[in-house]
């Protein structure tokens, strides 16, 4: 039957504002919360994490897991949350950095799986205002794929690090070209208590726990991973070491 426009305001226009109203209230897809630091979003879920990779204008909210999640079954081409494109042709990261706070509240994120170019990890980027801390990354396997001279930035938890990192541990295997390592590629920002396991594999500013460290605060942090190098020792500055 045909509806014509005095049957559809009078039929259907009402059910429509209630069903985007009920939409309205699950706008960012999490388990629960508002994104404040008094009620953050709850990650119950992975699709709670994928959405929170899909959703850029929350990278400054506040977030805690709820959960164990496990990622057996997905596998990204690129970080899970704040990606790079790498298809454009510029340097440096270019996206929407991690800029909020993001509470593992003592649990882990299992089986994370990503093969791709640059910036990889569970996080891209975290900002300097960003923050991660009690969280684990448990038998990952962040591969580095395609051409040479782009496989960089590439850590377990994160590829590039502004920010601050406390009490956050990873596990399993990283390999890319440079700025690689097990818990984070590239360091400027601050870690403390926290460490990483696992096989490293890099040409170049490449190291167990960090790949290369800036004008950053590293405190309380161990590594107990192995490392495979390719290129002469004369190429290689390693910042494979041991705080505690």
């Amino acid at each position: 039957m045909k509806v014509s426009p005095s049957q559809s305001s009078g039929i259907c226009l009402g059910p429509l504002v209630l069903l985007l109203a009920s939409f309205s209230g699950l706008a960012h897809g999490y388990s629960s919360g508002t994104g404040t630091p008094e009620d953050p979003y709850e990650i119950a879920t992975a699709q709670d994490l994928v959405d929170l990779g899909n959703a850029p204008n929350d990278y400054d909210k506040h977030f805690v897991l709820a959960a164990d999640i496990d990622l057996s079954g997905y596998t990204f081409d690129h970080a899970v949350i704040a990606e790079e494109d790498t298809e454009a042709n510029t340097s440096g990261f270019q996206e929407t950095a991690f800029g909020g706070t993001f509470d593992g509240n003592g649990h882990r994120i299992l089986n994370l799986a990503i093969t791709g170019e640059a910036y990889l990890g569970l996080f891209g980027q975290i900002g300097s205002q960003g923050k991660v801390s009690n969280l684990g990354i448990v038998d990952a396997n962040v591969i580095g794929t395609g051409e040479i001279t782009k496989l960089r930035y590439i850590g377990g938890l994160v590829g590039k690090n502004l920010g601050s990192l406390v009490n956050c541990h990873s596990s399993g295997n990283v390999s890319g070209s440079r700025y690689v390592g097990g818990l984070v590629g590239d360091n400027s920002g601050s870690i403390r208590a926290s460490h990483s396991s696992g096989v490293v594999r890099g040409e170049s500013f490449s190291g167990g726990l960090l790949g290369a460290i800036r004008a950053a605060s590293v405190q309380a942090t161990a590594l107990a991973s192995s490392l495979e190098k390719r290129l002469v020792a004369s190429e290689m500055r390693l910042s494979v070491a041991s705080w505690a």
